[in-house]
């Protein structure tokens, strides 16, 4: 049977970018609803919770599926040792989280701490059975895995609440639920011979090549630490006004890595920054719809937060303004980033990002406990602000080099 016939990035983009858009407006009414059923001190312990999973997820991937996704679009691997790597990250990293829980549980017994093992399993499955797709350049069919992902949380989410259970466990439970639905509808939709299998497997490291993309995923899990750190800081009720909104900008971000990321095997493919632009170009107008919107959050927050969640999260609306002009930047620098990585530039990209987050942590430390959630959304902007000035360097020389597409081989030995 022939290929599924590749489908042009404007589409791909178009139809990921509304698919994502759809899934983080969900993501933001399952977090209006859990704001609307507790208390913020009670949210910013499950927030800080659910923080500490996503970035366990993110340090133990170590950039696999990013390479991975690179590798199946250049064709540099046959799809019997992609497979053959994947099956063996699954195995590896369950064991990981099943220890993690353990330990969890046993350390720190009576605490809301060993549910990030569960979160971390969810969200590492999800992303992993994502990328063989990605790789094949199918955005549009990751969207539908979102969108599946997202749905189920709510689902999930509702019927928790309705049965009596509280809604800081309902928001735990119901985002580990979404993404292991979403992961088995990933895997049907990936071809046979990409599969994870137990059948004519052996081991193969699935972390080969990943040194800079898994420095880069270390540093962006730990920057979903923040809430975390205000946290310890700044006090749980400053943690729960920021964590209340912190989600409702991405819906911005998220278009604009809808269009990063369906950019992203073209950008491998086209070797340069010019050729690249040609490919990328006609889907730009989604990025600066992203900002637009991001104006229009900014304007409407104080008097939309109130409304949506309720007076005690008053101070929420000046947070969400600062956050929402912070998106506009990452706007920019998602797609200068996932294009540096592409063309060879990840590790120079990774240590201007590495830099950034430290500062931006290191702001929520000094400042957490003066000025409480409003320093993270500072910290946010400042990171923002500094990403995109050395991004824009990095993409300024990028445009200056001729048209060449460099071999697999010549782009290994740049990374290297």
């Amino acid at each position: 049977m022939d290929a599924p016939k590749t489908r042009s990035l404007s589409f791909q983009s178009v139809a990921l970018a509304a698919a994502a858009a759809v899934a983080q407006l969900l993501v933001a009414l399952i977090f209006v609803l859990a704001a609307r059923g507790t208390d913020p001190e009670s949210l910013g312990r499950v927030v800080s919770m659910i923080a500490i999973g996503v970035t366990l997820a993110g340090i133990i991937d170590f950039g696999s599926n990013a390479r991975i996704t690179r590798d199946i679009a250049r064709g540099d691997q046959s799809h019997q040792s992609i497979s053959r790597q994947l099956m063996t990250k699954i195995l590896i990293y369950s064991s990981i989280c099943i220890l993690l829980g353990l330990l969890f549980g046993i350390l720190f017994d009576g605490s809301e701490i060993w549910p990030c093992a569960i979160l971390a399993f969810a969200t590492i499955t999800g992303q992993t059975l994502q990328s063989p797709i990605r790789g094949l350049r199918r955005a549009h069919i990751v969207g539908i895995v979102m969108l599946i992902d997202r749905i189920c949380v709510l689902i999930v989410f509702t019927c928790l609440t309705f049965s009596g259970v509280d809604s800081a466990s309902s928001l735990w439970i119901s985002l580990s639920i979404g993404p292991i639905v979403a992961a088995i509808y990933s895997f049907v939709s990936t071809p046979k011979e990409l599969r994870p299998s137990l059948r004519q497997w052996h081991a193969m490291n699935p972390w080969v090549r990943s040194v800079n993309f898994g420095a880069s995923n270390i540093f962006i899990s730990l920057q979903g630490l923040d809430v975390t750190l205000l946290k310890f800081f700044g006090g749980a009720t400053a943690a729960g006004l920021y964590g209340a909104v912190s989600k409702w900008t991405q819906p911005i971000s998220i278009v604009a890595g809808a269009f990063a990321s369906a950019s992203a095997p073209f950008v491998a493919h086209a070797g340069n920054m010019k050729d690249a632009w040609q490919s990328m170009r006609r889907a730009v107008w989604m990025p600066a719809s992203a900002v637009l919107i991001a104006i229009l959050i900014a304007i409407s927050a104080p008097v939309l937060v109130p409304i949506l969640i309720g007076d005690s999260y008053v101070g929420s609306g000046h947070v969400l303004t600062v956050l929402a002009l912070a998106a506009i930047p990452a706007v920019v620098n998602q797609t200068f980033f996932v294009t540096l990585q592409n063309l060879g530039r990840d590790r120079a990209a990774a240590v201007i990002l590495a830099v950034i987050i430290v500062v931006q942590l290191l702001i929520i430390v000094l400042f957490g406990a003066v000025y409480g959630a409003m320093a993270c959304a500072i910290a946010s902007l400042v990171s923002q602000i500094l990403q995109v000035i050395g991004f824009s360097y990095l993409v300024r020389t990028e445009l200056k080099k001729p048209r060449t597409t460099l071999t697999m081989t010549e782009q290994m030995k740049i990374e290297s």
